[in-house]
Parts: structure tokens; sequence; C-alpha cells
């Protein structure tokens, strides 16, 4: 697993379980209670997650801006990567063929 995907899982508990907590505030306390925690306590979870503008504002610093930057990182290595296979099969095709040539 790669550190992108491990930090995106994350990111799912933690909206799953705001949610489980809210769900506890909806059953068990009041509608009042509900919409405070909405406008706060949840609201800052999800805006901090997700990057989505609820709650307190945008943040300048979402998880899954970090999640993108991470994925960019792990995608640049790849090509990088393959760049280098590539060019490792090229040097291997021309002395293939420096031999055949001597032959």
């Amino acid at each position: 697993m790669t550190p992108s995907e491990r930090l995106e899982e994350i990111r799912e508990q933690i909206e799953l379980l705001a949610g489980e907590a809210l769900d506890i505030v909806r059953t068990e306390l009041t509608r009042f209670d509900l919409e405070r925690s909405k406008a706060y306590w949840y609201g800052y979870l999800m805006n901090a997650v997700q990057g989505n503008g609820r709650g307190l504002g945008d943040l300048p610093c979402p998880m899954g801006e970090m999640i993108d930057k991470l994925t960019s990182q792990e995608d640049e290595e790849e090509d990088d990567d393959e760049d280098e296979d590539d060019d490792e099969d090229e040097d291997a095709d021309e002395d293939d063929e420096d031999e055949e040539t001597e032959e």
C-alpha cells in the first residue's frame, strides 16, 4: 500500500467515525445540539479531511490536498522508474545489436 493510499484510507475512517459520532448526537440529544455539532466540530472535521468549505470556512491545507500531493509525487517516482527501465532496455538492445554485427 502506498502512503497516499494509506492516507486516503485514514481519511475515510475519520469521515465514518465523525458520521457515527454525529448519528449519536442525532439520536441521543436535541435538534439544537445536532445543529451546533454540524456547525462546529463536525463541520470542522469534514472541512479538514475533505476541504469542502463546510463549517469554519476553507482551510489552507485540507487532508485531501496532502493526498493529492503524495499521489502526484508517487506518480512522478513511478514515471522516473519507468524511464530508467526504458533506458536500460535501450542499452541492452544496443548491446545485442553490437554483438550480432560482430558475428
